[in-house]
């Protein structure tokens, strides 16, 4: 009776399993549209294509990498500072520089602290740049009368920003023009003077300049000025011309004779010829003589000199009536 007991048991338990799963089966009924999606997975009347599938995929990871892409560059762009308006006190708005600093309001604290203040900077390089020394190319210089001569300055440093002079002349015995770095000098009459070039800051140089007499042979007809002309010699010279035209006039010479009827000054004589001068000192000898004879040149002794008088010379003439 047992044998016979576990197999039927079995049977049972087995059958019961089978009859589960059909009833389970049987349960779920397919509705209709998980029926239309086997058959049409794009839908109804769109058959399935796996080529639409590959290419969604292929455009899904594309667009995926460009936004990437994108948040990668935007991530690596350098950050601005954004300029803003200051006011100042005024109420105005002036422009403004990056960092928010007003281009008026510079301060150490805006720059590179190793230039230090942009006045300072500026004031540095005006300073580098300002005129140290000048010089001439010559200190001293020999002209003879009418000669030229050119003269350079030269500045310290090489480079200054400002390269303007003035000039003096110490006398008339030279003169001087000035154009740009160059001064001509020109040697007037014979003597000496002193040619000073000043800086627009204050530094000068000189040169002494000494003017000859001119080399040119000087005969009784050259033009002389009244320091060459009006010398001693010249004045002893016209005293015995005024003599010998006096004895012409038939007045006999008395050397021991003193005193002055007459006077002739060799201060007004310039620019003129020994000859000219002669001539002239003459002239005004006969003239002034005339009326003190009455034309009667032959009864009358005379005496001519000349002496110095006030850094000219005078020509003296003393008449007497003749003993006989």
């Amino acid at each position: 009776m047992k044998v016979k007991v576990l197999p039927v048991l079995l049977a049972l338990i087995l059958g019961a399993s089978l009859l589960g799963a059909c009833s389970s089966r049987q349960n779920h009924t397919a509705t209709a549209d998980e029926a239309v999606n086997r058959v049409y997975p794009e839908g109804e009347g769109k058959f399935y294509d796996p080529s639409a599938v590959i290419s969604t995929a292929a455009e899904s990871t594309a667009a995926e990498a460009a936004t990437h892409a994108a948040t990668k560059a935007t991530s690596a762009r350098p950050k601005t500072t954004k300029a803003t308006t200051a006011t100042d006190s005024t109420g105005s708005q002036p422009t403004t520089v990056q960092g928010n600093v007003p281009p008026d309001n510079i301060t150490d604290a805006n720059i590179n602290p190793n230039l230090g203040t942009i006045q300072s900077q500026v004031a540095a390089r005006m300073e580098a740049l300002s005129v140290k020394s000048i010089s001439l190319s010559e200190t001293s210089l020999t002209l003879e009368a009418g000669e030229s001569r050119q003269l350079r300055i030269s500045f310290n440093p090489s480079d200054a920003a400002i390269k303007s002079c003035s000039m003096t002349v110490s006398n008339s015995n030279a003169a001087a023009t000035l154009s740009g770095t160059t001064v001509t000098v020109k040697g007037i009459k014979a003597g000496t003077a002193t040619l000073t070039v000043t800086s627009h800051n204050g530094h000068s140089a000189a040169c002494n300049i000494t003017v000859k007499r001119s080399e040119t042979p000087v005969t009784d007809d050259t033009v002389l000025s009244h320091a060459d002309l009006c010398t001693a010699e010249n004045a002893n010279r016209w005293s015995e011309a005024v003599a010998a035209r006096l004895a012409t006039l038939g007045m006999n010479r008395n050397s021991s004779l003193s005193g002055a009827s007459a006077e002739l000054s060799t201060a007004m004589l310039n620019n003129m010829s020994y000859r000219d001068a002669e001539s002239e000192l003459t002239s005004q000898a006969e003239s002034l003589l005339s009326s003190l004879t009455g034309g009667n040149w032959t009864g009358f002794d005379y005496n001519c000199f000349a002496e110095e008088s006030g850094g000219n010379f005078v020509i003296t003439i003393v008449i007497n009536e003749s003993a006989e």
